[in-house]
């Protein structure tokens, strides 16, 4: 939709210029750039939008994450408490406990893992909403600027 107003308004820039001062054909390409400088900014902030959903959700998954990770660290520790306990390491209940030690250590770091790949994705999002924040800015702000030129080039023609 966005491309087929853009084409006619190349279309009718072009058809007008034959009939239109060379201010006239200016503005118009001005304007035209200002509805693409909108255009990109709003899109930019619809993203942003997006993208500031996703770090709300990935910080979420990564504070639920360390909960267990946390609870398995926990659990690691008793259990090394425990083991510490036995005189004979070879003893089938500190083997037991050994072996499940290794496992809770496992899942605790598998954990940990998720948290820390879910705080990245967060720390990626939140990077790129603040660069199209700043760039929908820009935009805004060239827009502006195009505005006052065309308002500008419009009183002086009159």
């Amino acid at each position: 939709m966005n491309k087929l107003k853009l084409t006619l308004a190349v279309i009718s820039t072009m058809m007008l210029g034959a009939c239109v001062s060379d201010t006239t054909k200016e503005v118009l390409e001005l304007q035209n750039s200002q509805e693409q400088m909108n255009q990109k900014a709003s899109q930019d902030l619809d993203n942003v939008k997006t993208l500031e959903a996703n770090v709300t959700k990935f910080n979420s998954m990564a504070d639920q994450l360390q909960v267990q990770a946390d609870a398995a660290n926990k659990q690691v520790k008793q259990l090394s408490e425990a083991y510490a306990q036995f005189d004979n390491p070879d003893d089938n209940d500190a083997v037991a406990i050994r072996e499940r030690n290794t496992q809770e250590t496992q899942k605790a770091i598998d954990l940990q893992k998720q948290v820390n790949k879910y705080r990245s994705q967060a720390d990626e999002a939140t990077a790129q909403s603040k660069q199209l924040k700043d760039e929908a800015y820009s935009d805004a702000n060239q827009s502006d600027e195009l505005a006052k030129k065309i308002a500008t080039l419009q009183s002086t023609e009159k």
